[in-house]
């Protein structure tokens, strides 16, 4: 006869979770069009736009882009500082139905070439000051400035009206890539995921409903262009018809992000720990939520901005999950988590012949669901071995994260460490192995 402390020892059978319907990217961003047309959907160092505005203008970029041959299936590399500018250019991409890639104009100009060379784009979009530097890196792919006036003409000639699926040089699909952001790579070369329309809608459905973004939120856009999380900095924004503050290309912190904040009076803040600990809280008093996410968590950052009647969230989610897996709020003094599984997320504590461990001991953290990606772009092996079969869901998959956790009575996670030598540093992913690499 089995007692009860042993029922409790039994491993919990995971409970996969259904995925909500897919959305296509471009619907989430134009949501708020119809009702929120002449609110401020974005509000930079450049000047401002209103849904409708940004609506008219991003079609014409899109029709350019679909003139010239550019759809579904299409890869578009977006070589762009965070601006106005490159908020319009992800709506335009969105709308024609290509992959969009963004990267940092930051980075070394060989890293620009091998995800330009690795992701298949048709087309490069950058600034024209950056162009001979893009296109030395491009090689044969064209590099389109975006501000040059032949350019800016020709997109003006066009029509603004919304973009249909017939206007589409082919069909899209929720199974089309909606983006590829690029992460570290242990064989020394960064990896393209993956990510389709199918897993965006869930997730920028439950960030906006688990951090209160309302029509009258204003989301603090810092992101980098090259960091998921500035996805959902617009997407969670854009769905609500709440406004976009753009932080200037270069600031990231720090009191100049700080008077900004305060000026814009921005409410969601949505930031690196590492960020988020260069500032000083203290008058910050339009900041009603600030999410977390990206590296680990110290309590004292939570003791110092969770004050105030003001929520803190801690936020988990790999590139392969579509940016967020799992969230939890905090509270100061209280134990750090990442949280539980969002909606249309399932969770998994596994061991490693995949079985559930008992709640309290440490195993490794799957992820499966309609927002794990389709996989890594053009690595077949790598992705069979990260993106392995759901046991649990006939026909499902499941991500491999490598992070390390342990599961309590009520669902929520506790991070633990990882299971290799991957680490971050202000919410970018490192392989060491890429650095090993490199220097062999």
């Amino acid at each position: 006869m089995r007692t009860r402390s042993q029922d409790r020892a039994r491993p919990r059978a995971p409970r996969s979770t259904r995925g909500r319907r897919g959305v296509l990217l471009p619907q989430l961003l134009v949501s708020a069009v119809e009702s929120a047309g002449d609110s401020v959907a974005v509000v930079a160092t450049e000047g401002s736009l209103s849904y409708r505005e940004l609506d008219a203008v991003s079609s014409r970029w899109a029709r350019w882009l679909i003139g010239r041959g550019v759809g579904p299936g299409d890869a578009v590399v977006v070589v762009l500082p965070r601006s106005l500018m490159s908020v319009v250019v992800l709506w335009a991409v969105a709308k024609s139905g290509a992959t969009f890639v963004p990267v940092d104009p930051g980075y070394p100009a060989e890293r620009v070439q091998f995800m330009v060379a690795d992701s298949g784009a048709v087309m490069c979009l950058s600034l024209g000051s950056s162009v001979p530097t893009v296109a030395a890196a491009a090689g044969s792919v064209p590099v389109v400035a975006v501000d040059e006036e032949s350019i800016v003409a020709q997109v003006e000639g066009l029509s603004s009206r919304p973009v249909s699926y017939a206007d589409r040089v082919r069909s899209l699909e929720v199974s089309d890539a909606a983006w590829m952001i690029f992460t570290s790579g242990s064989t020394g070369r960064p990896k393209g995921v993956v990510v389709p329309h199918s897993g965006v809608g869930g997730v920028i459905s439950s960030a906006r409903e688990q951090f209160a973004v309302e029509s009258s939120s204003r989301m603090l856009h810092v992101g980098s262009p090259s960091f998921d999380i500035s996805l959902l900095e617009l997407g969670a924004a854009f769905s609500a018809g709440a406004t976009v503050v753009v932080a200037p290309a270069g600031v990231g912190g720090g009191p100049e992000l700080a008077d900004l904040i305060v000026a814009q009076s921005v409410s969601h803040v949505l930031m690196t720990p590492g960020a988020l600990g260069t500032m000083d809280p203290a008058g910050m008093d339009s900041v009603r939520v600030v999410i977390a996410g990206g590296e680990s968590l110290a309590p004292d950052l939570v003791r110092r901005w969770a004050v105030g009647g003001r929520r803190f969230f801690n936020a988990y989610g790999p590139t392969e999950t579509t940016i967020l897996a799992t969230s939890g709020e905090l509270v100061p003094d209280a134990p750090v988590v990442i949280g539980s599984a969002i909606a249309g997320v399932g969770a998994f504590v596994l061991d490693e012949r995949l079985r559930p461990v008992p709640e309290g001991v440490v195993g490794e953290l799957y992820v499966a669901g309609a927002q794990v990606a389709r996989g890594y772009h053009g690595r077949f092996g790598l992705t069979a071995a990260r993106f392995v079969a759901d046991p649990f869901t006939p026909g499902g998959r499941m991500y491999r994260t490598g992070d390390l956790v342990r599961r309590g009575g009520d669902g929520v996670f506790e991070y633990v460490g990882r299971s290799d030598f991957q680490v971050k540093i202000r919410g970018f992913r490192i392989e060491l192995g890429e650095i090993d690499a490199v220097l062999s």
